[in-house]
């Protein structure tokens, strides 16, 4: 599995490295992408305007992906290990 991990224009206190940490453990290919040193980059925009250069682009790719292989994004792991626990291992 592959996942692309948007890195927060703001301090998280931490959150986004350790759900990185998490789905590295669970053996994912995890991405990252944001506007700094990242392998996904994107040009640095105001604030208000970054889910449109940002969220939106990956969330309309993870949709296309998803109707190409006839997946739902939403539910692929949710209740099945080992991710149903790893999510409880998350404080968001």
């Amino acid at each position: 599995m592959n996942v692309i991990s948007i890195t927060p224009g703001t301090d998280d206190q931490g959150r986004t490295n350790t759900l990185r940490a998490l789905l590295a453990k669970l053996g994912a290919t995890v991405w990252t992408s944001g506007e700094d040193d990242e392998e996904l980059r994107f040009a640095p925009v105001d604030p208000l305007m970054r889910p449109f250069t940002s969220i939106v682009p990956l969330q309309r790719l993870t949709a296309e992906l998803a109707r190409l292989r006839g997946t739902d994004p939403d539910t692929l792991h949710g209740r099945v290990e080992p991710w149903l626990s790893a999510m409880t291992e998350l404080e968001l």
